[in-house]
């Protein structure tokens, strides 16, 4: 075969499932959708250690906050019964409690502290011209 390798390849073959987001199987090695950036709030609006709701032009509400500098995102609603989370108390471990019933969420990450393998959404976020953007998942 000239030096040539032959290598078979299965028809109708699929990529190998690694996990599951948002309810949907993702492959190990699909190719990532573009990324969708929403733009919030201007930068100078958010407070360092305190949390925000903004509805966002999708219609969706995010509780954005402001630690160490960086800006993190979650859903706005938390998991237990709804509370709005960015109204909650932001400590200085980035950890916010929801103000009804002060369930705890890690901004990092949405890990609920009180019930394991619970969470609330989080998004990537990003600063372009002064603007607060979130990527939507």
């Amino acid at each position: 075969m000239n030096g040539a390798a032959f290598i078979p390849v299965a028809l109708n073959a699929q990529p190998p499932l690694s996990r599951q987001q948002g309810g949907r199987a993702q492959a190990a090695n699909a190719w990532p959708a573009m990324s969708e950036w929403i733009e919030l709030v201007a930068l100078d609006e958010l407070i360092e250690g305190q949390g925000m709701s903004v509805k966002g032009p999708d219609g969706h509400v995010y509780a954005l906050f402001l630690q160490g500098g960086q800006v993190k995102a979650l859903d706005d609603e938390c998991c237990h019964q709804g509370g709005p989370l960015g109204e909650g108390d932001l400590d200085g471990d980035g950890v916010v409690s929801c103000p009804w019933h002060g369930w705890q969420f890690k901004v990092e990450t949405g890990e609920c502290l009180d019930i394991p393998g619970e969470c609330v959404r989080a998004y990537p976020t990003r600063v372009e011209n002064g603007k607060v953007q979130v990527e939507k998942l």
